[in-house]
């Protein structure tokens, strides 16, 4: 039991740090990018935009493959892609070739996706959720160290991109402990990606009333809470300067929301011993309402920075929430059921910059806390839907043993 932890736990957690830090690295390096290639940052942008693109066209495809050849074979895959992304945007001094490797990279991560939930699973059947949320809590270190890696690049006046070769190491090691466990892997599931072990180790049902109202309700949220999300981390800066904040504080107030959403995940991990994922995923929205609602009517600093820091505490455990729900309701089918969270949200990654850009260009950026107000309460909403459809078997359910 010990030994399925450590392999399976190492690799989960290995991948979520590893695709939090590659999904970043457009985001963090816009201007970096724009000199590197010669152009200006409205053009770069289009490379997130190829990289969620590679995300959403091929994760469900990639859940299918799971089952077909397998997870071991499709964790390889998705290193690979992973480690051949960062090469590429590292070496490449050719803008058309990076798009290419942006999609590369986005396709890389339609493989965490699919078999992160799984192995989850049979690393920790106990406390699965609180896995999901230390996954996600991961995901956000590796955001923290792209940026970071970045910096120290430059500070010793080395091309940015050199942080990129220092996370391809991290990407390299994951790929040869995978290879070196392979046999472990193998015996532990089978090429259908199901648990080859006790029934006593799978990870247990969410059972529902009506299963396609609950898949509509969990997806659906899963699209309105990504495009929360992304809301906030397009606009936050822009936003704090309107209301005069300096440019230095601007980016101060999205970095403590940032902490706040990895020191949330990691303190559930606790909570979600003793709380359904249901209900927190219910409760946090709620208390992410008065939150935005508090940054409607105060304006001060001092509120905005605590608000900040509270939102991301609440909200940032929520994607793992999501993906626990949907893959114990299709506990039968985790890896595809996982990617069915990945399309809804990568979806909402597509269109949410477009969305916003007109509601911003409409109403101006003032508007923008008040779409992630309406998105929240949404989410909300069917929150309660899929706690109204959804039930444990036996009575009320708790993570641990």
């Amino acid at each position: 039991m010990q030994n399925r932890r450590f392999i399976f736990g190492f690799v989960a957690f290995a991948l979520y740090f590893l695709t939090g830090a590659a999904c970043i690295v457009v985001g963090s390096g816009l201007s970096h990018f724009a000199d590197k290639f010669s152009t200006d940052i409205k053009t770069i942008v289009i490379l997130g935009s190829l990289y969620s693109l590679g995300r959403v066209s091929t994760v469900y495809l990639t859940g299918k493959l799971v089952e077909k050849v397998g997870p071991f074979k499709v964790t390889i895959m998705g290193i690979f892609l992973m480690g051949l992304y960062l090469t590429g945007m590292a070496y490449t001094h050719s803008f058309y070739y990076a798009l290419i490797f942006a999609y590369i990279g986005g396709v890389g991560m339609g493989a965490q996706d699919t078999v992160c939930p799984l192995f989850l699973s049979v690393a920790y059947p106990d406390n699965y959720a609180g896995s999901l949320s230390a996954g996600q809590g991961l995901f956000g270190l590796g955001g923290f160290v792209t940026p970071f890696l970045t910096g120290v690049m430059l500070m010793n006046k080395l091309p940015f991109y050199f942080a990129y070769y220092v996370l391809l190491v991290f990407a390299i090691i994951t790929l040869i402990f995978v290879l070196y466990e392979k046999k472990a892997i193998n015996t532990i599931l089978n090429q259908k990606g199901n648990i080859t072990l006790s029934e006593e180790s799978q990870i247990k049902p969410l059972f529902t009333k009506n299963k396609v109202m609950a898949f509509t309700a969990i997806l659906l949220a899963a699209a309105t809470y990504s495009t929360t999300v992304n809301a906030i981390g397009l606009y936050t800066t822009t936003f704090a300067e309107y209301q005069g904040f300096s440019s230095a504080n601007a980016v101060f107030l999205l970095t403590v929301y940032n902490v706040g959403a990895v020191i949330g995940s990691l303190i559930f991990i606790l909570i979600l011993k003793r709380i359904s994922a249901v209900n927190i995923l219910i409760v946090n929205n709620i208390l992410s309402i008065i939150i935005f609602a508090i940054l409607e009517y105060i304006k001060k600093p001092t509120v905005y920075f605590i608000c900040l820091f509270a939102a991301g505490f609440l909200l940032g455990v929520l994607f793992s929430l999501i993906v626990e729900i949907t893959t114990r309701i299709g506990y039968e089918r985790i890896s595809v059921a996982s990617a069915y969270v990945a399309v809804a949200g990568g979806f909402s990654d597509v269109l949410t910059p477009i969305i916003t850009g007109l509601i911003v260009g409409m109403f101006g950026i003032a508007s923008i806390y008040r779409y992630v107000l309406i998105s929240i309460i949404i989410t909300t909403a069917l929150a309660i839907i899929v706690r109204i459809y959804t039930y444990e078997s036996g009575g009320t359910y708790v993570n641990s043993k």
